[in-house]
């Protein structure tokens, strides 16, 4: 078994009587320090190329590549996710993306941060609200899983009734392309 630890703290926390002793030597046998992903920048792209293969396979996505921006964008970010983080983002982009070419339009970050960011807003306002974003993210699964509702839900995370409740609330129709 592992057990996520920070040493320093754990110890801190054993002799602030916060954490059992007998815990923490049982459970300290080996410790392993695992930088975060942001600090192996260079791990980035091996990772997100193994996972862009990965879900392209999967989705049968026309994703192949990523352009010089997206890899720069890629790296830019800070990954607070890290690896898990990463994974979701490139089969976010495998499944919604209609391009070969990874752009950094095609990106999109949790929690992004403006260097990485592709501002989306709406050409009357500038501004284009959450419930925009979400209700266009959902149409373009829904296109891609071709309506399938259990696929499109396992895709975005979310139960079979939420999504339906969502497809109701946003009047998003079944179109043939």
């Amino acid at each position: 078994m592992c057990y996520p630890l920070n040493p320093g703290k754990s110890r801190k926390e054993v002799e602030e009587g916060r954490f059992r002793e007998d815990l923490f030597y049982r459970i300290s046998v080996v410790p392993i320090d695992i930088k975060p992903l942001r600090e192996h920048k260079t791990d980035i792209m091996p990772i997100a190329r193994h996972y862009l293969d990965t879900f392209r396979k999967k989705y049968k996505s026309r994703v192949q590549f990523f352009s010089d921006e997206a890899v720069k964008s890629l790296i830019a970010y800070s990954w607070p996710g890290n690896v898990r983080e990463l994974k979701n983002t490139i089969e976010r982009l495998c499944v919604l993306s209609d391009n070969e070419t990874v752009m950094p339009a095609d990106i999109l970050y949790y929690g992004q941060h403006e260097a990485a960011k592709t501002p989306v807003v709406d050409a009357d306002s500038g501004k284009m609200t959450l419930v925009d974003v979400e209700r266009e993210h959902i149409e373009r699964a829904l296109r891609y899983f071709n309506f399938q509702i259990n696929k499109t839900a396992q895709f975005l995370g979310i139960d079979r009734k939420t999504l339906r409740t969502k497809i109701r609330n946003y009047g998003i129709d079944k179109v043939e392309e």
